[in-house]
């Protein structure tokens, strides 16, 4: 319904939604090549990675770039940026 009524967009958020394999499934076909999957996720991000790589590969990810934000608060968030290759 989203891409319908929509298009491919540049970029798609999320936070804390579902393991990161299912997220790449459901969002990277609504971002245009070139655009980016940003997902805010917990220190397990690293360990979703490596586990859900080949989904993400399948759904068009690219190389995967993880960043912590707001390092001056008491729980900093997250970040994981995949870029739509295809």
């Amino acid at each position: 319904e989203v891409k319908a009524a929509l298009g491919l967009v540049d970029v798609v958020t999320s936070r804390a939604v579902a393991p990161l394999g299912k997220l790449a499934g459901w969002s990277l076909p609504l971002v245009k090549p070139g655009g980016h999957m940003l997902a805010m996720k917990g220190a397990s991000v690293y360990d979703e990675l490596a586990r859900d790589r080949v989904e993400i590969r399948k759904a068009g990810g690219g190389t995967a770039t993880i960043f912590t934000v707001g390092n001056d608060l008491p729980e900093p968030t997250t970040v994981i940026d995949i870029p739509k290759k295809r």
